[in-house]
């Protein structure tokens, strides 16, 4: 991941966070995160679109490590959304003007990035995943 560009490891970390979490793109968007303990809450300012006065939202939820389980040497690290996260997180602190909101734009890192590339890059490693899939199940 070290290797990684920026925008690569965005999107791998959007994808790994839409699979750990289960959250809509227009949440995933309004992710902030508080320290590096990965509790992660939403902007004070986001309405989710299933939330009800009657219904709230909790705002913040922890998100797990898998290395406890895959342990640090194995291949499978690679797919905890905390460690994508640890590092997507270390490659933009030092980033100028950089928004509140977990994933920043890669193209502008003074942005956040909006709901339509967070769409785009969801949609586009869905695909990846769905056709490697199929090209692995056939081969056996």
């Amino acid at each position: 991941m070290n290797s990684a560009s920026f925008r690569n490891l965005t999107k791998k970390t959007l994808f790994l966070f839409s699979l750990a979490t289960a959250k809509r793109v227009s949440e995933l968007q309004a992710l902030s995160s508080q320290g590096e303990d990965l509790i992660i809450s939403y902007l004070p300012e986001f309405l989710a679109k299933t939330e009800r006065a009657f219904n709230h939202l909790p705002r913040e939820f922890q998100l797990k490590s898998l290395t406890p389980l895959v342990g640090r040497d194995d291949q499978e690290r690679l797919l905890c959304p905390v460690q994508a996260l640890t590092y997507m997180l270390e490659r933009s602190k030092n980033f100028s003007h950089k928004p509140r909101n977990l994933f920043i734009s890669p193209s502008n890192t003074a942005k956040p990035l909006l709901r339509m590339p967070c769409h785009f890059f969801s949609k586009k490693s869905s695909s990846r995943l769905m056709s490697s899939f199929q090209r692995n199940f056939s081969n056996h």
